[in-house]
């Protein structure tokens, strides 16, 4: 690759955005640090080029659905309501998103019954069918704020891709990666968003396999070797900043994970906030006032220090 992304690893503080994303440590707008538990996240696609092969026939405007910003303009405002401030995702939007989702859907459905004996993969691809359809449900059913509605579309869109992405990592990568006769790397298939990472053999694989990758090690190793290609400056993610509700106020989504971005959790903590959203009773409730997910922090050790409770699916490691 051509360029150097900054690297969003060691200790992260996530937390949803007012945008419905996570800044820096959005794994569907920048690269991440490889985790092995889940490994299809280097495969999420940078735009509709990135589609796998099992998706082609999704038209260009379904695939565009899950790159665009929400806009104000597609919301309806719900004049008769007694509680001021609400909205509906026009129709149109949400009839859109339904087709959208349910072709990928059926792709994620293919893949449970194609892979049934990889009991991980079934287990997350039954997580991510069930949600994107629960998210995509209650778009179309419930009047909502501004900012909820953006949340909805944005974890639309963030499930969506990754269920793309397991795709393109079970029906291409992976088999590319376990095989021993491909001798020469393929190209590198720039439209993915890539995967930072400090193990030899990950860059190995990726490089072989054609996924972006950047390699972290230290630096004097580097500074010793004379043969250099070139240097190139690092490009900075894009962080959508807070900015104040139409009442003057700020209200920042909590953070849900504090610790090492290579730690799981950075990933799960997601899984967990969006289903507890999604099936708590404030989003139903007159005042729609935000659920308080807990804290997940990893100790010094790496260890990781929660409540008991069970995760959405287990993901194989290795």
């Amino acid at each position: 690759m051509d360029y150097v992304p900054t690297p969003q690893t060691g200790l992260r503080r996530l937390r949803m955005r007012k945008d419905g994303r996570y800044g820096e440590d959005d794994y569907t707008k920048w690269p991440q640090a490889y985790i092995p538990a889940f490994p299809h996240l280097m495969c999420i696609p940078r735009g509709p080029n990135g589609f796998p092969p099992g998706l082609s026939h999704l038209h260009s405007r379904g695939a565009d659905l899950l790159f665009l910003n929400p806009r104000l303009s597609w919301c309806q405002d719900v004049s008769s309501s007694a509680v001021k401030g609400l909205y509906r995702l026009r129709s149109s939007w949400v009839l859109a998103y339904e087709e959208c989702v349910e072709t990928i859907v059926r792709r994620g459905l293919w893949l449970i019954e194609d892979y049934h004996r990889h009991v991980g993969l079934v287990s997350g691809c039954e997580y991510l069918v069930q949600t994107l359809r629960k998210s995509v449900a209650t778009l179309a059913d419930l009047a909502l704020p501004q900012r909820e509605i953006f949340r909805l579309v944005a974890d639309v869109q963030r499930l969506g891709l990754e269920l793309v992405a397991l795709d393109s990592y079970m029906s291409l990568y992976e088999p590319r990666i376990r095989e021993i006769f491909l001798h020469s790397p393929l190209e590198v298939n720039r439209d993915l968003i890539g995967v930072f990472t400090e193990h030899p053999q990950v860059l190995q694989d990726c490089f072989r396999a054609g996924i972006p990758v950047w390699y972290i090690r230290k630096d004097d190793p580097i500074r010793q070797n004379p043969d250099w290609v070139s240097l190139t400056e690092v490009t900075e993610g894009v962080v959508i900043q807070e900015r104040h509700d139409v009442d003057g106020r700020l209200h920042p989504y909590p953070t849900i994970f504090t610790g090492r971005a290579e730690d799981p959790e950075f990933v799960v903590s997601r899984y967990r906030f969006s289903r507890e959203y999604l099936e708590g009773s404030s989003v139903f409730s007159p005042t729609y006032a935000q659920p308080e997910p807990r804290t997940i922090q990893s100790t010094a050790g790496g260890r990781v220090k929660h409540q008991a409770r069970s995760k959405p699916f287990s993901w194989p490691k290795g």
